[in-house]
């Protein structure tokens, strides 16, 4: 029985037809939980471990106040252990018996089983009857566990293995509490009742269509996640919808085109929903902490021109299903025993399902969602499978990816529970080490209907990972039982690069790699540990990368709208003006002019830019930025003792570095940008004003950082003359001594390797490149000893890392941060740099160290394709442009200039 979901082909609908959408009465609602996991007669089953003094189990729950507690006790009666049934009516207890069990082993798990029908209800423990009494005060409810003192000892007890059954045996609810420490409950309210909210609730509704269909389109948002389903298909190949964002602020709905699903006559729709990013979720990310909830339209076209609607309201009904658990960091939990065939096809008996009711709409603004569409866009077959232990088996994808695993062909007894496990690298035993996951348990756990084959993925849940953990499968399993499944948004791959250095192909792969990991519906700062929030300061390390690597002009103006500049992360406003943080905005609100010339997201953005410049002049009039305020370059390399030679330490690392230098270079920066925003958008006025505070800062900056001799800039650290360089600071007097003294740095002090955080490593590259040195980015590029990329890949690294040390006090393998070096490789190594917004004219000036033979890279720009292939001989270099109708190039090569047109071109030079 294969259980993965099937997909009716369905493509988003174009956004002018979408945003033009009326929801024609459609309604929020949501499960309505009054009557869910309540039940009146029924069968409960407990295993149960009194570890000090009692175990208490709790039915027929109306609140906290009105319970039957079923209370097994060690500690009133030396030498007994009693059953002490309770009843609790508003808020006073009431003994309705004292059983004594007789001989107790109280080291050892005991079962409980309590059959309630009507007034009478009946106990067993270990199979054996040990009461039946009859009582009226309760008659239906919940159920739970209760934690007090008795005789003035702490009741303490473990319970597993929870289910609840109709007195037919039929399966109403189940937990068997294995994401639990130690995969038991150990509870300490009083009471604790279960979970009512559902954890991932499916709803549903029938209808009739009554003439033949021209076209329909559905529109729909849920919350947390949401999968769309008709007529016993899920719609379209979205996953993770929708797309996060400020909830209380706007939603954004998706569109889909579902003509081919609907039919004539009896069609039914389904909505299964699940946590999202609810409470468990980063503070400092955007969480939805309200009930699931969901709306739908189906607006259907006939052949003779009218329209039917059908839209969500409180006739739809609601269940639970096979998905009992899921969580953004914990993974999911599918028992396949409790799936409901059919659910989402006409015909399905729901007479057992509950009501929905109407909700309030999360935020006054429902709008279309703009940016490209998360799905799995690769399956990885395994590169290798071992068994490090009997019954444990590792899978190695080979590749560190953001996803999920897929497990196919499952076949075995039903109620066998299957575990996946992830992480992003081993131990030295074979097994997995989890240590960058930090807190988030990424789990993900099958349990077997017994109706195989079955094929099982998760929905609403993914993890960051390169190993995959497989226990409790039945037999033996193959390389082609697992697959990794990667997860991003669906952005366009637009760069291209390729040379004849492995070494430096493999560092921009990596890079390329954890950009994509880190592209969800919003940018992410790991898919590994329990974070995953959006990170301005690390986007704005990386932007110029990820631009070039891939088409993201929709991805980050739906970004901008989210955190326009001066808007700090949820929990974390302090942060607000800080120019390495959401500064950063400013600038790839210009980016994406440059790269895209998307003039409405600029002008969009411009009054805040301008704000943003704005108080920061005002609240630091010195202009230069207080050391205590902001990050700095942002993890450098280690160089005390518990480095370890790179290979770090549970307390090594320390990332501020440089804060005072950085915030300032930055704001000088971000004062450009805006200056060049106002010759687009804004004001000759504007414009003057702008280029008059850039000129401020810079001034600032060189009177308080520039050393005495004029050689360097504060602690003579890389970043401190690195950045300066490459945003023109330097005073053109200047400029020849920085530069020498920079690469002394780099060759002497530091024998040729990075000494970087996020920004320096940034624009290092382009740094030397400004003076006449891109021989000494290559040195340092090539480097395989800590700290480099090279030591990185030279320990496995697939994608970037939060730090250059293999271990630290904060790490994960999979930081996109360190990746905004990939720009480099095309703007300094192939030489490709807009003159203009959208590529309109261009110039080529490749920068052709000595160590490198050959360098070929391409971009897919929004006005066609610019491509730059250069190789170096003992004669010379040849170099060959491709460039698009429309567009005019400048050609630099050799101290010679060339403007050309469209076609394709071929330069030389000689030695």
């Amino acid at each position: 029985m294969a259980l993965a979901a099937a997909l009716v082909a369905a493509s988003p609908v174009p956004m002018a037809e979408a945003a033009a959408a009326d929801w024609q009465g459609a309604q929020w609602i949501s499960p309505d939980t009054a009557d869910s996991k309540t039940w009146d007669d029924f069968v409960l089953d407990v295993d149960f471990t009194i570890e000090a003094a009692a175990a208490s189990v709790v039915f027929r729950a109306k609140d906290t106040g009105n319970f039957y507690l079923w209370q097994i006790n060690a500690a009133l009666t030396p030498g007994k252990v009693l059953l002490r049934p309770h009843a609790k009516v508003d808020g006073r207890f009431s003994t309705l018996a004292e059983i004594d069990l007789g001989p107790f082993d109280l080291s050892a798990r005991h079962h409980l089983r309590v059959r309630a029908e009507g007034a009478t209800i009946t106990t067993w423990i270990d199979g054996t009857q040990v009461s039946q009494l009859t009582d009226t005060a309760l008659s239906k409810g919940t159920v739970g566990f209760r934690s007090s003192t008795s005789d003035g000892v702490q009741e303490r007890a473990a319970y597993d293995n929870l289910a609840i059954h109709s007195l037919a045996g039929d399966e109403l609810y189940r937990d068997s509490y294995d994401t639990e420490p130690g995969g038991q409950l150990e509870p300490t309210g009083d009471p604790t009742l279960i979970q009512r909210e559902p954890d991932a609730p499916m709803l549903r509704r029938e209808f009739a269509l009554g003439k033949p269909i021209a076209s329909a389109r559905a529109d729909v948002y849920g919350l947390g996640f949401y999968e769309l389903h008709l007529n016993g298909n899920k719609v379209g190949d979205h996953v993770l919808t929708p797309a996060s964002s400020q909830y209380g602020e706007r939603n954004l709905y998706d569109s889909y085109d579902v003509t081919a699903a609907l039919r004539r006559g009896a069609n039914a729709v389904g909505v299964w929903l699940g946590n999202g990013y609810g409470a468990n979720y980063n503070p400092y990310g955007f969480r939805w902490l309200g009930p699931k909830q969901a709306i739908v339209l189906i607006d259907v076209t006939y052949t003779d021109g009218t329209h039917q609607a059908i839209t969500s309201d409180p006739s739809w009904k609601w269940s639970t299903g096979a998905i009992v658990g899921n969580d953004i960091y914990g993974g999911e939990k599918y028992d396949a025993r409790l799936n409901q065939p059919g659910w989402d096809k006409p015909g399905f008996d729901d007479s057992r399902w509950l009501p929905t009711k109407a909700v309030a709409a999360p935020s006054p603004n429902l709008s279309p969602n703009t940016m490209p569409a998360i799905r799995v866009v690769q399956t990885l077959r395994p590169a290798r499978l071992t068994q490090p232990k009997p019954g444990v088996y590792i899978y190695d994808l080979g590749q560190n990816i953001a996803g999920w695993p897929r497990l196919s062909s499952m076949q075995g007894p039903r109620g066998t529970t299957i575990k996946l496990r992830t992480a992003e690298e081993l131990g030295k035993d074979g097994l997995l080490d989890t240590f960058t996951n930090r807190n988030a348990a990424a789990t993900d756990t099958y349990i077997l209907s017994g109706q195989g084959p079955e094929t099982y993925e998760p929905r609403f849940t993914y993890h960051g990972f390169r190993y995959v953990e497989l226990t409790g499968y039945p037999g033996r399993p193959t390389l082609d039982t697992l697959q990794g499944r990667v997860v991003h948004a669906d952005v366009e791959s637009t760069g291209s690069f390729d040379s004849d250095n492995e070494l430096l192909n493999q560092i921009w792969r990596n890079n390329r790699w954890s950009i994509l990991n880190n592209s969800m519906s919003l940018p992410t700062d790991t898919p590994v540990r329990d974070e995953r929030t959006p990170p301005t300061m690390d986007v704005q390390a990386y932007r110029d990368a990820a631009v070039r690597e891939f088409g993201m002009n929709s991805f980050y103006a739906k970004y901008l709208r989210d955190l326009p500049p001066g808007t700090a992360l949820p929990s974390d406003a302090a942060k607000a003006q800080y120019p390495d943080m959401a500064g950063g905005q400013i600038s790839l609100a210009w980016t994406l002019y440059e790269q895209y010339g998307d003039r409405a997201t600029l002008a969009e953005t411009y009054p805040k830019m301008k704000a943003f410049v704005d108080r920061n002049a005002t609240d630091v009039p010195s202009h230069i930025w207080p050391a205590d305020q902001g990050f700095g370059d942002w993890c450098p390399p280690d160089h005390g003792p518990e480095a370890n030679d790179g290979m770090g330490s549970p307390s090594a690392g320390d990332c501020f570095s440089e804060v005072s230098l950085v915030n300032t270079a930055l704001s000088y920066q971000q004062a450009v940008d805006v200056a060049k925003a106002a010759q687009v958008v804004g004001t000759a006025t504007e414009v003057s004003h702008y280029t008059e505070l850039a000129d401020s800062i810079r001034q600032a900056f060189n009177d308080h950082f520039l050393s005495a001799d004029g050689t360097t800039y504060g602690s003579g650290r890389q970043t401190t003359s690195v950045l300066p360089l490459a945003f023109g600071m330097v005073p053109a007097a200047n400029v020849k001594a920085v530069g020498e003294q920079l690469v002394a740095t780099i060759l002497s002090k530091d024998k040729g390797h990075l000494d970087t955080g996020i920004f320096g490593t940034r624009y290092l590259v382009d740094a030397l490149a400004k003076i006449g040195r891109i021989d000494v980015a290559m040195t340092i590029l090539n480097q395989r000893t800590y700290p480099s990329f090279g030591f990185e890949i030279a320990h496995g690294a697939t994608t970037s890392w939060e730090q250059w040390l293999y271990s630290s006090g904060m790490e994960t393998h999979d930081h996109a941060m360190f990746a905004g070096i990939n720009a480099s490789l095309y703007t300094e190594f192939a030489g490709i740099k807009p003159s203009s917004p959208g590529y309109r004219t261009v110039t080529i000036a490749p920068q052709i160290p000595p160590q490198l033979g050959t360098v070929s890279a391409s971009l897919e720009t929004v006005s066609g394709r610019i491509a730059s292939r250069w190789t170096q001989t003992a004669d010379g270099i040849r170099l060959a442009v491709t460039i698009p109708a429309g567009v005019t190039a400048t050609v630099v090569l050799g101290g010679i200039t060339n403007t050309v047109g469209a076609g394709h071109w071929t330069f030389s030079t000689k030695k």
